[in-house]
């Protein structure tokens, strides 16, 4: 009888200890991974969305490709433009991260003879649909500039209330890439980017340099997603995409104060 009490009482110790294991993981620290995926075992089951997308493997490198337009890769927690496809208890778990990725064009060069941009791909965080305000988020269009074939963003914006709206406050500058400045070539390297979402700043890397850095109380939460958005003036023929990956960060010293959504 007394050993069987013993056993009961181990078991009852283990439950609890998973319970609060748990517990623990539903409220990340600091460096918590919230999200990964290198595609070198296919496609990860935790995307809440996968549209036109496969993995190949080059030199014993496996990652994702985009051969289409509206090809999309959709992250936790919440589907884009999609009210309804999340609770607010997992919004708030992406509060405050760093999304990094890589990604390549199949085909860098432009036709001659064009004066306008040619849009590759769309990248979104902060993605929060309610009924309200059904596309919140933050995000900007990676572009070809087709006249000299440089690098050149659409954005950064924050969709709001059916509009794309510029951030309110502390811009290092509006658009990545300053127009009138010298942009890097396209080519059809692997290029890095960092998105760093902390207590409302917004700060963006293309190949460890900072291209952005924006504050806005708007949209401060919520998970990301990486869709082609193609122009019909520029075939870039495909789209690779690799080494995904989220990290939580803490909450700073001093975050600004929350305002109302308006």
């Amino acid at each position: 009888m007394k050993s069987s009490l013993l056993k009961i009482a181990a078991f009852s110790a283990i439950l609890v200890m998973f319970a609060i294991v748990n517990v623990a993981d539903e409220t990340p620290g600091n460096g918590a991974v919230l999200f990964a995926d290198n595609f070198e075992n296919n496609i990860s089951k935790a995307w809440l969305t996968v549209r036109k997308v496969k993995v190949v493997e080059e030199n014993g490198n496996h990652f994702a490709r985009m051969e289409a337009n509206d090809a999309l890769l959709n992250a936790p927690p919440a589907k884009i433009n999609t009210p309804g496809s999340c609770k607010p208890e997992d919004i708030a778990r992406w509060t405050n991260y760093e999304l990094s990725f890589r990604f390549r064009v199949g085909n860098p060069k432009a036709p001659e003879g064009n004066k306008n941009s040619g849009s590759i791909l769309a990248v979104s965080w902060n993605i929060a649909p309610s009924k309200e305000n059904p596309y919140e988020s933050r995000g900007f269009f990676f572009c070809n500039w087709l006249p000299n074939q440089t690098w050149f963003g659409n954005g950064p914006f924050i969709s709001w209330y059916g509009k794309n709206e510029k951030f309110t406050d502390k811009c290092l500058k509006y658009g990545i890439f300053e127009f009138s400045a010298k942009r890097p070539q396209v080519t059809a390297d692997w290029q890095t980017v960092k998105i760093r979402q902390q207590d409302g700043g917004s700060k963006i890397f293309f190949n460890d340099q900072l291209v952005f850095d924006g504050n806005d109380l708007r949209a401060d939460a919520g998970g990301f997603a990486l869709k082609t958005s193609l122009s019909k003036n520029y075939n870039p023929e495909y789209i690779d995409i690799d080494d995904i990956k989220v990290v939580k960060l803490e909450t700073t010293v001093n975050p600004p104060t929350k305002e109302a959504k308006q």
